[in-house]
Parts: structure tokens; sequence; C-alpha cells
């Protein structure tokens, strides 16, 4: 009888979960547990999608949830590096049942705190840099928050899309940046849990999500959208960006990303209404549309007087550049990111006056954003405009879940074909 040989994960399929065994690595002992059945699933099916949009404000994910359906993920993108196990440990207890109140990373021997607990460090805003600078950290704490919330004690495999601007798809060193961010996602900690992720990545455009989504919802209204010209239009803290489909392809000679983000006229706020507060606390309470704000030191900073003509400049910003980049001709337009539904109302006027055709979001996105955070306790419902944020990340995953299951089919055909022609041989 030949010797029948397991891998590690077969064999630990084989024990019931907590139970225990060992393998050696050269002339190491490994401790293994048999996993459990949610590790077992997201091990052996190719299923776990998690869709990452790197806003300078906002880092919004959606990923594949519980029950299969998609699910929304929120971290701000504050970073600090090198913290002391001290700084860890007190977050941790006082945050001991919210992980993205303490998200805490260590990889290659350098612990970091991301996101709430990085601001609470006074963890820096990074506007100007490549979308690529300390993404490895970032990266990991959002697969350690995925792995947190589907229970999966050990790791995960998933396929990781990352949404950048469209001059920064390529950097000269970006094979090299992808496979150093594989190799630390296989051995990481998060909150003080070891975690071994296994990735691999789908690279696409900010605002793909956007056009395949408005794309479609014009093919539902026999529109033909692959003969239409289709602008997408991206407005952000650090830029504003212009993406012009024709035949569904991206025209060159119509995009752009140098428009101006609204980091530059929220400076101009922080100057205008003074006192001590910091211009994150700044940039969130206009996105949440408060009057007024409490700083340092108990002072109530009023923000109606200024914000309205801030937003007007931001808004005559936005239009002049689009006066100067929109293409000839006819063409439909869909608007998003967090910066541009601040000043929506003038942006829809702006286009009517214009003629053109122009939606922000949509109403297929719209749909399935208030269904998917109307579940969520976690988010306010009432925040309608920061919900909207993630309209880019939940298309792109529409699109990635589809392209996806289409090649699992396709394979799991020339499988059976090929099973097929051996049974016949």
């Amino acid at each position: 009888m030949p010797e029948l040989k397991l891998t590690v994960i077969e064999f630990a399929i084989c024990l019931r979960p907590g139970e225990s065994f060992c393998t050696h690595v050269g002339m190491t002992k490994v401790n293994h547990r048999c996993l459990g059945s949610s590790l077992m699933t997201a091990i052996m099916t190719p299923g776990l999608l998690i869709v990452i949009d790197l806003g300078t404000s906002l880092i919004k994910t959606i990923y594949t949830g519980r029950q299969g359906q998609p699910e929304p993920l929120a971290l701000r993108p504050e970073l600090v590096s090198g913290i002391l196990p001290s700084q860890a440990n007190a977050q941790l207890a006082e945050y001991a049942d919210d992980p993205i109140r303490s998200a805490v990373v260590e990889t290659n021997g350098t612990v970091y705190a991301v996101g709430d607990f990085a601001l609470d460090l006074a963890g820096r805003q990074y506007h100007e840099v490549s979308k690529w600078a300390h993404l490895t950290p970032r990266l990991l704490a959002i697969l350690g928050l995925v792995c947190t919330q589907l229970g999966l004690n050990q790791g995960c495999t998933a396929t990781v899309g990352l949404l950048l601007p469209r001059d920064e798809l390529q950097p000269p060193d970006r094979e090299a940046r992808l496979t150093a961010m594989q190799q630390a996602a296989r051995a990481f900690t998060f909150r003080g849990m070891p975690l071994s992720c296994e990735v691999q990545f789908k690279i696409t455009t900010e605002g793909a999500g956007l056009f395949t989504s408005h794309a479609a919802a014009l093919n539902a209204q026999g529109r033909q959208a692959n003969r239409l010209d289709l602008a997408v239009v991206m407005g952000g803290e650090r830029n504003t960006s212009l993406l012009t489909y024709r035949a569904g392809k991206i025209n060159p000679a119509y995009s752009s990303s140098d428009g101006y983000g609204f980091y530059k006229f929220a400076l101009q706020l922080k100057q205008a209404v003074g006192g001590s507060v910091t211009l994150p606390e700044l940039i969130q309470a206009v996105a949440q549309k408060r009057e007024r704000l409490r700083a340092i030191g108990n002072e109530v900073v009023q923000l109606t007087p200024h914000v309205s003509r801030v937003l007007e400049a931001y808004a005559s910003a936005i239009t002049d550049y689009l006066q100067a980049k929109l293409p000839p001709g006819e063409l439909n337009v869909v608007c998003g990111g967090g910066a541009l539904g601040l000043i929506w109302p003038q942006l829809e006027q702006w286009f009517r006056d214009c003629d053109i055709p122009a939606v922000y979001v949509g109403k297929t996105l719209t749909g399935e954003l208030q269904q998917i955070f109307s579940e969520r306790s976690d988010f306010d419902p009432t925040q309608t405009d920061q919900m909207l944020r993630f309209a880019d990340a939940l298309g792109c995953y529409r699109a990635m879940s589809s392209r996806l299951q289409r090649e699992q089919q396709q394979q799991q055909d020339k499988n059976g074909l090929m099973n097929a022609m051996t049974v016949r041989k």
C-alpha cells in the first residue's frame, strides 16, 4: 500500500478544532493547532476579496463578510512607527473590545500604531506623498481587522484590490513593492495575535468602480455605454482627478489628476477660524456638517461663518478645472469622492447649466450602500455623505467579484473536462 502523505493543512482537517500536533522544519519543532472551520473555508475557497480605497483622510475598505456579502471597514490613514510596548499595551487594555481604536501592527521588528491610535499619538497626515508610501503597515492593519471581524485567528487567503491614482499605477519598483508586501503579510502580528495571510493583488485605477457601475446603469437604460464618452470626476483631500472613457477604455488625452484637493481649502479654513483646532478635526467637522467644534482647553470654535465661503472657493476651483479639462462633444459624467460630496449642489447646478448629464455616485451604488450600512450599528445612518465615500470601493468590489467568479467557473469547467478525459482513458 503506498504511503499516505498529508500536508499540514490537510492533516489539520482530520483533527477536531483545538487539537494540537507538531511538524519539523529542518531541526526546528513547529507546534500547530487544528484550524477552525472559518479559517479552513478562507484557505480552501478563493472567496475572500478585500478592496481598499487608499484615501488620504479615510481608508475605505469593502471585504467579503461572514454571509458572503460585502461589508464596509473604515480606517484612518494616520501612522506612527516605533511605538513602545507600554504604549501598545495601554491602548489594548483600554480598548480591548475595539480593534479599530487599538490597531497595532508588528512587522519586521517594528511596531506601528494605525488609525485612531496613531491619531491619539499625533500621527501625521500624508497628503503630498505617493499612496505607495508606508502602505505595508496599513495593509497589514486592514488584514488584521478583517481577520478579527471574520474570526480567522490564524490568517486568511485573499485577493486584495488596491485603488490607486492613474499616475501611481506603475511605479518603477512596483513588483518589488508588491512582493515585499506579500512577504510581510505571511508573518506579522495584529494586536498581539500572530497572523499569516496569503494575498494576491489586483491593482486598478481610482474611479474604475464608479465607471463600471455607471456604465451598467446606462446599459440598463438601453444607452449602450461602450459607444458613449463617460467621465469620472473624483475629488478628495489630496487632489481632484478626471478619467475620461471612450469605448470603455481610458482616453489619456482627457484624463488627469492635477486638480486641487480639499486640503488646500481646509488650510484656509483653519486660518480663518483660528484657535488650537487641528486640521484632521476640522476636516472631519466639515464633512459631518457641524456648525462648531470644541478644541483643546474647552475652546469652542464657530465654523458656520467661514465654511460656506471656503466651500464656494473650492467649488469655483473645481468648476474651473472641469471647464479646462473636460473633452468636447456629448458626455455623461459620474462624480465621487468625499470632498466633491461637500459641494455637490454647486456642481450639480454647474453641470445642468452646461447641459451635461451628471450624477453623484449614482442610484445603483447609493442603494447598495444604504442597504449595507443600514445593518451596521458602528456607522451613523444619518451620515449619508460618509457612506457614499465607499462607492468607488464597492463598485470595484462588485466588478472584481464577478471577474473572480467567472475565472473560478472557467477553472472548474476546465478541471471537469480534464477529469472526464481521464475517466474515458
